[in-house]
C-alpha cells in the first residue's frame, strides 16, 4: 500500500516536471523566433533590439530630437496681438546626433531660434510684431526626420520659412530626396507624377473661386499651375528641394506655389501618401 501511494507521488513530479518543462520550452521558443511587432514611429527603440549599430548620441540621456534647451532672453512672458504669445512657445528642435551634418543642421536651428526671439522682444515693445514657430519630428530605426517652420508677420501676408533635416542613423549624414523617397514606397518611375497630382489638386482647391477674369491678361489657370510644377522640378535639377517624413510617416515636401494675388508665390507643403 505504502509503495503504491509512493509511485503514485513519483508519477504527480513527473508529470508537473514535464509540464514546466513545456511551458518553458514554449515561452523560450516564442521569445526568440516569434516576430515582435515592427517599431512605431517617433519612438525611441533600445539600442540593443537595434539590428545594425547607430551612430553616437551627444547626451545618451535624451531622445534622438528634443526642444533645445537653448535660453530665451526675452522682455516678458507673453504679449498680446488679439491673442496672447507666449515666450515658452518658442521651441525648435535639437538634432542629438554627433555628426557633421547635424551639428551645421543645430547651427542652423539656433540662428533660426535667436531670430525668433529677436521678433517676439520687437512685438513686446511695438505690439504689432507676431511670430509663430513650430516643429515635428519623425524617428524610427534607420533614420530621424524634423521640419521647422516660422512666420515674423505685422500685416495678414507672410510667407513661412521652412528649414527639413533627414539623417541616417547608421551614418550620421542627410539622406538623400530618393533616399526617403524610396523609403516611403515612391520610385524613381512615379514620384514625379505623384508630387504633380498633388500639386494641381493644391492650386485647384486654392483657386477654386478665381474666376477667369480675375487672371491677368494672357494667363489662366494653366500658366500658374504649370509654374508651380515647373518650380519642383527646378528645385530637384539645382538640389535646393526641402523634404522630411512627417509625424505620421508621410512624404512632404516644400513646394512653391505660383498666384495671381498679393507676393505672387506662397511657400507651401505638399503630402504625398502613396496610398491616395
Amino acid at each position: 500500500m505504502e509503495t503504491s501511494k509512493n509511485n503514485h507521488v513519483l508519477i504527480m513530479f513527473l508529470m508537473f516536471f514535464i509540464l514546466l518543462s513545456l511551458a518553458l520550452g514554449g515561452y523560450i521558443f516564442y521569445d526568440k523566433f516569434v516576430p515582435k511587432e515592427n517599431a512605431k514611429p517617433n519612438e525611441e527603440q533600445p539600442i540593443e533590439e537595434l539590428k545594425e549599430e547607430l551612430v553616437n548620441k551627444i547626451n545618451n540621456s535624451k531622445y534622438w530630437i528634443y526642444d533645445a534647451d537653448y535660453e530665451k532672453d526675452v522682455l516678458a512672458d507673453f504679449y498680446i496681438i488679439n491673442e496672447p504669445i507666449y515666450a515658452e512657445d518658442i521651441k525648435v528642435p535639437f538634432i542629438n546626433i554627433d555628426s557633421n551634418y547635424a551639428s551645421l543642421a543645430n547651427q542652423e536651428i539656433k540662428k533660426v531660434f535667436d531670430i525668433v526671439i529677436d521678433a517676439y522682444n520687437e512685438g513686446v515693445q511695438n505690439e504689432l510684431t507676431h511670430v509663430d514657430i513650430d516643429y515635428q519630428k519623425y524617428i524610427d530605426n534607420d533614420m530621424v526626420s524634423t521640419a521647422l517652420w516660422y512666420s515674423i508677420k505685422e500685416t495678414a501676408v507672410v510667407n513661412p520659412n521652412y528649414y527639413t533635416y533627414n539623417v541616417d542613423l547608421k551614418t550620421g549624414k542627410e539622406m538623400s530626396f530618393e533616399e526617403v523617397y524610396q523609403k516611403c514606397g515612391f520610385t524613381k518611375d512615379n514620384i514625379d507624377d505623384k508630387v504633380k497630382e498633388n500639386i494641381t489638386s493644391m492650386m485647384k482647391d486654392r483657386l477654386k473661386n478665381f474666376i477667369d477674369e480675375y487672371y491677368p491678361q494672357g494667363t489662366n489657370f494653366d500658366t500658374y499651375n504649370n509654374e508651380s510644377i515647373e518650380n519642383y522640378l527646378t528645385s530637384i535639377k539645382n538640389n535646393t528641394l526641402q523634404y522630411f517624413i512627417d509625424e505620421n510617416g508621410i512624404l512632404s515636401i516644400i513646394v512653391r506655389l505660383s498666384i495671381p494675388v498679393e507676393m505672387g508665390y506662397f511657400d507651401t507643403v505638399i503630402k504625398l501618401d502613396k496610398n491616395l
